[in-house]
């Protein structure tokens, strides 16, 4: 994973190790060249990069070697450790250090101190750089392509749009040429039809007078319904009045309903609780008759062991 880290940060052009080690960045050099891969845009790394992290060990000093081996002088192994010296030691393995070589033709005239950075300006990495950045290129050219082909369907579809509105135009230019020719005509027939609704106003004011005379009549009707109206709303007075009695008596059923609802639900739960107590009872005596009666087979067991000894021995605590 560091390693991966450190090539995306030098091929985005991101010197963030100017706090590393010399030697620690000669490490990370070596493994950048040696076990890091990219194929068509993509990293990974080598699969030999495994067996060389399983043979790597730690180099560890003299002084830190001695000052581990003084605080656990409880223990014989690690006393006899530190007579060894640290060529022999079976614990730390002395790693060889990697010299960092030149690996291949630097692309640049000046000379880096930094071992990463002279890696990075090789010809096969400068080479991933370009790679990289052909394809930013492309994919920014395909965007542009991209929006210009929207750029001209847009128009296309607008120049379209301009089109239809100005057929529209021409056509509403017709119609509006037709519409006054016949509201012309519609003016003139108006005026025959004013002529005839004339003649129809006053044959109604004729049926006017009449369906006075009718409405007199049916006022009289009307005052005979009223007192009928009165003696309906008396019967629908008691109706109410017996409507809200049976209303009363519903919600007492409903309450006494809800009562015994509500005892009926205590009372269930009453009964699961002593259920369950009664199912872990009996579990429990179960499992005691199961204790028991292995216990009872391991006294038959002896007993019988017991039977078979030679007579005169004291069988007072077996048979117990």
């Amino acid at each position: 994973v560091l390693v991966l880290l450190v090539y995306h940060d030098m091929m985005n052009e991101r010197c963030t190790l100017n706090a590393l080690d010399c030697d620690v960045e000669r490490e990370l050099a070596n493994l950048t060249l040696s076990y890091v891969m990219e194929s068509e845009g993509c990293v990974y790394l080598n699969k030999r990069l495994d067996s060389y992290l399983t043979k790597r060990y730690l180099p560890v000093s003299r002084e830190i070697f001695d000052q581990t081996a003084t605080t656990s002088t409880s223990t014989s192994n690690l006393s006899t450790s530190t007579s060894l010296s640290d060529d022999e030691s079976p614990v730390f393995l002395r790693t060889q250090k990697v010299t960092f070589v030149d690996l291949e033709t630097v692309a640049s005239s000046s000379v880096s101190k930094s071992p990463l950075a002279e890696v990075m300006n090789t010809p096969k990495f400068q080479m991933r750089k370009m790679r990289r950045q052909m394809m930013k290129e492309r994919e920014y050219r395909d965007s542009l392509e991209k929006e210009l082909s929207n750029t001209l369907a847009l128009i296309t579809q607008k120049e379209s749009q301009i089109s239809q509105l100005q057929y529209h135009l021409d056509k509403l230019k017709e119609q509006q040429g037709d519409q006054e020719q016949t509201i012309t005509e519609q003016i003139s027939e108006l005026e025959a039809k004013n002529n005839s609704l004339q003649m129809r106003l006053n044959e109604l004011l004729k049926e006017n007078k009449d369906l006075k005379n009718t409405s007199l009549h049916m006022e009289r009707k009307v005052d005979e319904l009223a007192g009928e109206n009165g003696a309906l709303s008396f019967q629908m007075r008691a109706v109410c009045s017996k409507l809200a009695i049976f209303e009363a008596e519903n919600g007492q059923l409903t309450h006494a309903q809800a009562s015994a609802e509500e005892e009926w639900r205590h009372q269930t739960s009453h009964l699961q609780s002593e259920l369950n107590q009664a199912t872990t009872q009996k579990e429990l005596l179960s499992e005691q008759i199961q204790i028991l009666q292995g216990k009872i087979s391991c006294l038959e067991e002896e007993l019988s062991k017991a039977t078979k000894e030679e007579v005169g021995e004291n069988m007072g605590p077996v048979m117990e």
